[in-house]
């Protein structure tokens, strides 16, 4: 999903550039070629740079990772509540030895 950006201007026409400063692994960086979208602050930045919707991306996948870990850690919790059960449950102390080892396995 994209949306349209407008291009910031100057008064005379002339198009804002970028203030985000470009590394490209040399010495000493350059500034951002690109056309302004937005003023953050008192300095503008393009769509790439834009650090609000950086933070609004880094929010949401972080918040998609974080379900994709308890959604994860609930199913261990799952399969350590039925090893449990069935140590409860076995008769035999070498199986139970066994199901033991198998718990610590479960991460």
């Amino acid at each position: 999903m994209t949306t349209a950006t407008k291009t910031l201007r100057y008064e005379s026409g002339e198009t804002i550039k970028c203030s985000e400063t470009v590394y490209s692994g040399g010495f000493g960086g350059y500034n951002c070629s690109r056309n302004a979208t937005v003023l953050r602050g008192d300095k503008y930045y393009c769509t790439i740079h834009d650090i609000v919707r950086h933070a609004e991306k880094r929010k949401e996948r972080n918040r998609l990772w974080q379900e994709k870990w308890d959604r994860e850690r609930a199913e261990r919790a799952k399969c350590k509540a039925k090893l449990v059960q069935r140590i409860v449950e076995c008769d035999d102390p070498q199986a139970a030895a066994a199901l033991f080892d198998e718990i610590r396995r479960v991460r």
